[in-house]
This record gives C-alpha cells, sequence and structure tokens, in this order.
C-alpha cells in the first residue's frame, strides 16, 4: 500500500507544489505513473514538508564497526552518524551496532539476542542495513560455520516481516588484514575473504536483498588500507566514511528490479557465452551487425534505474578497479572490439552499430567512454561524432595523436594504422583526425573530460598528448580533471585508490551525491563543521552593528536578504543589528555592459561607483556580497571578463577593509537553462566564477557557497520533475529560490549536515514574521539607495532616511512583540 505525501515549494501562483507516492515499503520515490526515479534528500532543505510526511527510517545493523569502535570522535564520526549527515533530514538513521555480535545463532555474542531485537519491533524501519560476519570468523564462532547462511537468511526474513517492510541492504564484511589466527579469539582475514564473503553474497541473491560489497570496496584502497584499517579489522574516520558513502549510493539512488540485460539479450535472439567476471554475469557475443566483432556486456548484480553503462574501448579486464566498482553500483560494463581500427572512421562506424544495439537493449543513452592508452583514439573521435550520447570521458595515458604513438614508438602499429585510416605517411602532417583536433562539439555537449596521467610516461608522451588535449579543451571551456601521478610511467593504468576517480564519474552519469562534498571521495570524514570555525563565523555575525547587502537584482528583490534576516533575529545571531539591504538592479562589480543593455538606454550600474558613497555613510560592519551574474554578461566564458571579475571583487574586500568591515562573499546563484541548449553554458561559467571565489578561502576569505549548493538543490529537484524550475526567466529565484539562497547562508552559521539545519528555517521563518522583515527591508532599501544617490534610472525613490528609519523601528517592535507572543 502506498502512502502520498505531498512536497510543498512555496504556495505562490508560481504553482510550486507538486505530489509524489513514496512506498513506505521500499523507501523509494515513484510519480504518479509509477516510474521509478531518483530519491532525492537534499529536497528537504528548501521544500516544507507537511506534518503528515515521515521521515524514511534506516536502521544500522552490525558489530563493534556499526558501533564506531576505532573511530576517532565515534559520536560523530561512526558510519550511521556520517549515513545521517549525508542523507540529511528526509532520512532518521539510528545505530543499532553490538560490539562482537555475531551473525550466528550459536556464536559468542549473537546479534539477534540482543535488546534491539524488539527496539526494530519498535522502531519500524523503513531500510536495514546489515553488516556482520566479522566476528563469526573467530575460530571460537566459525566452527559452526554450516549455520551461518540459514540464521543470515532468518535474520533478513526476521526483518522483512516487520509491518514497515522495510528495504533490505545486505552488506558484506570489509577485509581483515589479520592473517591466519592464532587464538580463538583472533579475527582471520583469509576465513573472511574466502568463506564469510562468498556466503553474505549467497543470502543476498537468495533473499533477494540488495548486496553491498563492502569487501570489494576497501579492496580498491590496495596499498592504503591498512592506514583506513589502523587496527587491520575495524575502520578510522576515513573507512567509517567509505562505508557510509557507500551505503548513501545505494539508499538514494533507485533500482530497476525489473530489468535483465540477460532476458533482453534473448529477445534480441544474440547467443552468447555466458561466463563470470569477478563475480558479476560476463555475456560475449559476436554481431553481424557490428562487422562480427566480439562484444561483451556484464550485468551488475542490481541494476539502477535508467541503466547507466560505462564503455571500455580497449584491453578488457585490464586494471578492472573501475569497472568492478562501478559494476558494484549499478552500471553495466560493455565492449565492442576494434582492434587495429585507431580510432578511425571504420572504427567510429563499428562503434555507432553497437551504441544502436546497446539502445535496443535498453541501455542508457549516455555512457561513460573509457580510454586506456590506444583506446584513448576511439572515445575521443566517437564522442566527437556523437557528443550528445556520452555522459563523461575517462581517458587513462590516452594516445591522443597518431603521429606521437604509434608513429614514434611501434613502426608494425604504425603501418596497421596508416591502413586503418587510408593514409600515407605523407598525409600526416596535415592530418587533423586525432583526438587533439575538432573537440568544439564536445565542449559544446558540456562532455566533462577526466584524465589520470603517469608523469614519467615514456611510451605516450604527455607532451605530445594528454597535455595537448587537455590544454585545447580547457582553451574552449571544456572542463578538464586531471590526475598526475608522479613518477608512474605508461603503468600501471588507472588511479589508486579510484574513488576521486569514481565519484566524479558517477555524478557526471547521474549521481546525486556531488563529487565538491568532500576533497577525495571516500577517503577523509563529512565532518560537523568544527566548532571553533562554528563561533568565529557566529561571533562575527553577532558582534556586528551594521549588516549591509550588496548585490544585483536578485539581492535589490530581496527576499533571501529578509529570510536571514528573520533567522538572524529570531535566533539572537543579530538581535539589535540594522540590517539594509542596498542591491542594485543590473549591477555588476566587474564594471562591464553588453551593447544593448536595457534597449540601449543605459549601461549596467558599476558599484565601484557608488562604494565610496555607501560605505563611509552607512558605516557597515558587516557585507554580504553576491555578485556574478551580471559580471560574465552572459557571454561565455573569457579571460578578460574573468579578470575584470576578480579585480572588482578584490578591490570591493579593499575599500571594506578599509572602511573598517569584513566583507563575506556568496558565490553567484544557480542559471537555469530549462535543460535547453544552446551556444555555450552560462552556468558552466558562473561554477568557475564560484570556483574562484571558494578558492580565496585558502587566502582567509570568508566565502559562502552558495553556488553549488543551490545547483545540487534545484537539479535535485528536476530528478523528481523535469519542468521543475524556481528561476522562470533563467535569472531571478521565485520565493521558493531565495528560500534555497537563504537556507545556504543559514548553513554557513550552522552545522549544513545537521538533521535539524532546515527545520531551524521552518519553525522561524514563518509567513508573518516573513511579511514584517520583508517590509522593513523594503522601506530601508530604497531610502538608503536614494540617501547614497545611486545611479541607476528605473529605481523608485525611497523615503527620507529619517522618516524611513521611523517606520522601520515601528516594524522591529511588532516584530518582538511577536516573538514575545510566541513564547508566552
Amino acid at each position: 500500500m502506498m502512502s502520498v505525501v505531498k512536497i510543498v515549494g512555496e504556495t505562490t501562483k508560481e504553482g510550486l507544489i507538486f505530489q509524489v507516492n513514496l512506498d513506505r515499503n521500499s523507501g523509494i520515490l515513484y510519480t504518479a505513473q509509477m516510474k521509478i526515479i531518483k530519491i532525492v534528500p537534499l529536497l528537504a532543505s528548501f521544500f516544507l514538508i507537511s506534518s503528515y510526511a515521515e521521515v524514511i527510517k534506516v536502521a544500522c545493523i552490525g558489530d563493534s564497526i556499526t558501533l564506531g569502535a576505532g573511530v576517532e570522535d565515534r559520536e560523530r564520526n561512526n558510519y550511521p552518524a556520517q549515513l545521517q549527515r549525508i542523507l540529511g533530514s528526509a532520512y532518521q538513521v539510528k545505530n543499532f551496532g553490538v560490539s562482537g555480535s555475531t551473525m550466528l545463532r550459536k556464536g559468542n555474542w549473537p546479534w539477534s539476542n540482543h535488546s534491539y531485537g524488539k527496539d526494530m519491533a519498535r522502531y519500524q524501519p523503513d531500510i536495514v542495513v546489515i553488516m556482520l560476519g566479522t566476528n563469526d570468523a573467530k575460530p571460537v564462532n566459525w566452527k559452526y560455520k554450516k549455520e551461518f547462511l540459514p540464521n543470515t537468511l532468518t535474520l533478513i526474513q526476521s526483518f522483512k516481516s516487520l509491518p514497515s517492510k522495510p528495504r533490505i541492504l545486505l552488506c558484506t564484511p570489509l577485509p581483515g588484514l589479520t592473517g591466519l589466527a592464532s587464538t580463538p579469539q583472533n579475527i582471520p582475514g583469509k576465513v573472511i575473504a574466502e568463506e564469510v564473503v562468498p556466503l553474505v553474497r549467497q543470502a543476498a541473491e537468495q533473499s533477494h536483498s540488495e548486496l553491498i560489497d563492502l569487501f570489494i570496496e576497501f579492496s580498491f584502497f590496495e596499498e592504503d588500507l591498512p592506514s583506513i584499517l589502523p587496527d587491520k579489522t575495524h575502520p578510522g574516520a576515513k573507512g567509517a566514511a567509505s562505508i557510509a558513502l557507500r551505503v548513501a549510493d545505494q539508499i538514494m539512488v533507485p533500482r530497476n528490479i525489473e530489468f535483465s540485460v540477460e532476458s533482453q539479450l534473448k529477445k534480441e535472439g544474440v547467443k552468447v557465452t555466458k561466463e563470470t567476471f569477478h563475480g558479476y554475469d560476463r555475456f560475449t557475443f559476436n554481431l553481424s551487425t557490428v562487422d562480427n566483432a566480439i562484444c561483451v556486456i556484464v550485468a551488475p548484480k542490481s541494476v539502477i534505474q535508467g541503466q547507466p553503462w560505462i564503455w571500455r574501448a580497449r584491453f578488457f579486464g585490464h586494471q578492472p578497479a573501475l569497472d568492478q566498482a562501478l559494476l558494484d553500483r549499478g552500471y553495466h560494463l560493455a565492449y565492442c572490439d576494434i582492434s587495429n581500427l585507431f580510432g578511425s572512421p571504420k572504427a567510429v562506424a563499428r562503434w555507432d552499430k553497437f551504441y544502436a544495439f546497446t539502445q535496443a537493449l535498453g541501455l542508457s543513452k549516455k555512457p561513460i567512454l573509457e580510454g586506456m592508452s590506444r583506446g584513448g583514439l576511439i572515445v575521443f573521435n566517437w564522442a566527437k561524432a556523437n557528443p550528445k550520447k556520452v555522459a563523461a570521458i575517462y581517458g587513462d595515458n590516452p594516445v591522443c595523436d597518431i603521429r606521437s604513438w604509434p608513429a614514434k614508438k611501434s613502426p608494425g602499429d604504425w603501418e596497421r594504422c596508416l591502413n586503418a585510416w587510408g593514409k600515407t605517411e605523407a598525409d600526416m602532417p596535415d592530418f587533423k583526425g586525432n583526438p587533439i583536433d575538432g573537440l568544439e562539439p564536445l565542449v559544446k555537449a558540456h562532455v566533462p573530460v577526466f584524465l589520470p596521467l603517469g608523469t614519467k610516461d615514456q611510451v605516450v608522451l604527455l607532451s605530445e598528448n594528454a597535455h595537448i588535449l587537455a590544454e585545447r579543451y580547457t582553451k574552449l571551456g571544456g572542463s578538464v580533471t586531471v590526475w598526475e601521478k608522479p613518477n608512474a610511467g605508461h603503468h600501471p593504468h588507472g588511479l589508486h585508490p579510484i574513488f576521486p576517480l569514481l565519484r566524479h564519474l558517477l555524478y557526471a552519469s547521474g549521481n546525486p551525491i556531488l563529487p565538491d562534498l568532500y576533497q577525495q571521495a571516500s577517503t577523509q570524514t563529512f565532518p560537523l563543521v568544527d566548532a571553533p570555525i562554528l563561533q568565529q563565523r557566529q561571533q562575527q555575525l553577532k558582534q556586528a552593528k551594521r549588516i549591509l547587502f550588496l548585490g544585483d537584482s536578485i539581492t535589490y528583490g530581496g527576499d533571501y536578504v529578509s529570510f536571514f534576516t528573520a533567522w538572524a533575529e529570531q535566533q539572537s545571531f543579530a538581535p539589535e543589528a540594522s540590517f539594509v539591504n542596498m542591491g542594485l538592479s543590473s549591477e555588476t562589480v566587474s564594471g562591464l555592459s553588453e551593447k544593448g543593455h536595457a534597449g540601449g538606454t543605459f549601461p549596467r550600474p558599476d558599484l565601484q561607483e557608488r562604494l565610496g558613497r555607501v560605505l563611509s555613510q552607512y558605516k557597515p560592519d558587516l557585507i554580504f556580497a553576491c555578485y556574478g551574474m551580471n559580471c560574465a554578461i552572459y557571454k561565455p566564458f573569457d579571460a578578460e571578463r574573468f579578470a575584470a571579475y576578480q579585480k572588482g571583487i578584490t578591490k570591493l574586500k579593499v575599500e571594506a577593509e578599509k572602511a573598517g568591515a569584513q566583507v563575506v562573499f556568496i558565490t553567484p546563484p544557480y542559471f537555469d537553462n530549462h535543460g535547453k541548449a544552446g551556444p555555450f553554458e552560462y552556468a558552466d561559467v558562473l561554477r568557475r566564477y564560484s570556483h574562484w571565489l571558494v578558492s580565496k578561502r585558502a587566502d582567509g576569505w570568508d566565502v559562502i557557497d552558495l553556488n553549488t549548493e543551490m545547483t545540487a538543490r534545484i537539479k535535485g529537484a528536476q530528478v523528481l520533475d523535469p519542468a521543475f524550475s524556481v528561476q522562470r526567466d533563467k535569472i531571478h529565484p521565485n520565493p521558493a529560490g531565495h528560500r534555497i539562497m537563504a537556507q545556504s547562508l543559514i548553513n554557513y552559521y550552522t552545522d549544513p549536515y545537521s538533521p535539524t539545519a532546515e527545520a531551524i528555517q521552518q519553525n522561524v521563518i514563518d509567513r508573518e514574521r516573513f511579511n514584517l522583515t520583508h517590509q522593513r527591508m523594503k522601506i530601508l532599501r530604497d531610502a538608503w539607495l536614494s540617501e547614497t544617490k545611486h545611479k541607476r534610472p528605473g529605481v523608485a525613490k525611497g523615503l527620507p532616511l529619517p522618516e524611513a528609519e521611523e517606520k522601520a523601528a515601528r516594524l522591529s517592535e511588532k516584530l518582538k512583540e511577536l516573538a514575545c507572543s510566541r513564547h508566552s
């Protein structure tokens, strides 16, 4: 049975009210048409969920690893606590870890004998995450190993029998680095690897539970694993973050339990050889429609909705860690042999045919392309011919110019290469068929490129291949991420550990967890904001007596200013401060203006023209400055325009500090192109401006990263409803959009991962308080803009300042009376 949850954006004429169905049995959201869509916990931070909507309850069952033994600051950093912070308050995560507990009922401390069993009946979880088996491997317990599988199935069934009918996520144990046991209490890693883990995988298959293979996940740390498991068994905070992130992936990304690539292959009448690939079903076949080339598709055990996939170009099975990680997360892996075709039109034509076949099977329209070494030739050349069919490109020490390799390194391959292209050496000086040529279609399609590179590669020289490609792609405005591996050669391929690359590829292909949440995916914690930093920020706000907002028309509109002001006053962060908004429509901090602005009647205002008057007359202690939307004047990224923005922002900071004010910069808001392809993506331009501002934190600047948070929340909402927008004109947020902006500011002064972060906003910024605060803001805004003699035409004249301040004071008294009545 399904319960209806109404998710409300802002009850205004914009119509930001839509309805979804929540299947409490699975914790998965469905549309009214029953199409599975992504769970987006980030929605909770800007949608007001009506009182009858319940959070999704997550129960974490396990031993001391779940409890958090060995984790620094255990209560904050055990994996369930970090999972809570990742998922947000749309979920409630409870830790049911029992130190030393076993799956085995005859073990020395069975989890099922603990009182938590009764607690689970009271809790009625929607999702149960089970991670047991480590203590079972002890000799004192493993003598009952024949009962491990039936005991596991019994425990799963006990949870499935709960009235809440929870979704079951069964985790394999982590690797043990203890080797063979010498005493009954030791935990032998060999038993975990060779006996316990296979039985857990078997239990998941037999019980139709979702498998989270943490044994495989942690093996990807390779030589770093000892530091992740400092006592050889228990992860520290970084390892707990890895568990939390992997579990969050499983929870947040919905599954398509009905899809089977094996069944699809049978429907297409394809004869396959079924084998295994690192425990996954591998289907090998030849297609007459694809020149009878060898083709391979490997199926995940649990398919992600939309059937995403990674397309390996060459050397199938070599350095498979990334492929395995994606398979484990529900991606398919595909391969179509193009040996000795060297990215030629023949290779591209063959891949065109294989791509068409994958679409008939039902795989997603945009795969990740994976090109190691000479595989770089086909992935880039096919992508340039099919830019709208690519989610991302992963090039690993890729060949990007055949005149470098094979021409200079492999005579036999060079001869075969020329033959494949139908060229002679005489054609090569003017050859323009390399990956480094004609990259504009990929840039226009916003295809991100990721390049792990060995700096000592003497086979495929970086200076003649990847570095040229990266430089050209960047100059065209494309996104390139490079990981240089010091002292590494052409081999080994891959990034070690794989997690930074993996997280970027997941996000590029639709995973909702932002890579920017942390610098190295799965290798650091998701911390609460450190108390000293929060205290410093809060003191800055509390000590300010005159607070100024500067910006363009979005700030001038001011809803987010009023939301934030209401919160700050109610929470006693600034109970006696004066808040004044002097945002000015059309304004830039760069001093630039496009031709024909405002129909040619006036150029964009420049903040620098009025900044001195504003500072000397208002005398602010603290300034919030939000610029960037207008500063690139709605054109493609340009180095000179960017430099003007940087210069203007820097000058604002210098002049403000000279006047005795501190500045908190706010990165530009999101620009919503409503999914329409254009000659360039202005959102990407603003993202680059934002990244620069955020980078200035290293120099001690105070920066609120609105752009990243707003982008994540809007794109998250668009998963539920592709037509969703809070910026109907692409630029100006409606009231719901201003709420998102205000929440980013609130997060800066609170803990953004706290389950109660958005509850603060919901409890404080009610309609009556907001209306009074907003009315006061507009009165003071108009008066101060007039007082400081801005030069922009078309702005309504404000009241004389004394009269405006008198009216504002009366509204402040009403707000205090309102607060007293609420507390009485």
